[in-house]
């Protein structure tokens, strides 16, 4: 079973295998290093349980700095923290303003901001963790979703270890 670390990981290692081209503005919210020639600008938006949640938040967190840990110079990550649910909306229009190559959001109460950000902006990438068509949080026209075997897959090219020292 893959953790929601090594899905996020595994999302961003298939955005920077593709290539292409990203700005490397910096974007708003912390950042995992001062790495401005990054191709991929992978940013995420916490639900309001903070970024040190011990849940969902932390683990995709966990996943985005390791996959910019393993790709320093292709990969670039930083967060906004929600105070409030008022905040989606907002935290997710920075990131757009931004020119994040992905968004991540995290958590099942993010389904409606996240949904209608990528209505109005549909070229944009996003990604959502604790959410899923099947689990009828998002209710729009479903695009494309990653089977966990891919991203498993992806997510296992980079070794890294779990906080406890097991390998992931």
């Amino acid at each position: 079973m893959i953790t929601r670390s090594a899905a996020v990981l595994g999302a961003l290692t298939l955005l920077a295998a593709g290539g292409g081209t990203s700005s490397a503005s910096t974007a708003p919210g912390n950042s995992s290093g001062g790495v401005t020639a990054a191709k991929l600008s992978a940013c995420m938006v916490t639900d309001i349980g903070g970024i040190d949640d011990k849940s969902f938040n932390q683990l995709s967190w966990q996943g985005m700095r390791a996959a910019a840990s393993a790709r320093p110079r292709k990969i670039r990550v930083s967060f906004l923290q929600s105070e409030t649910t008022a905040d989606y909306a907002p935290n997710i229009a920075a990131f757009i303003a931004a020119k994040c190559r992905i968004i991540v959001t995290v958590g099942f109460l993010m389904a409606d901001a996240t949904e209608a950000a990528a209505k109005a902006h549909p070229k944009q990438k996003f990604a959502i963790v604790d959410c899923s068509y099947a689990s009828r949080c998002l209710t729009g026209k479903k695009v494309k979703e990653h089977r966990p075997a891919r991203v498993q897959h992806c997510a296992g090219r980079f070794p890294w270890r779990l906080p406890g020292g097991r390998p992931e």
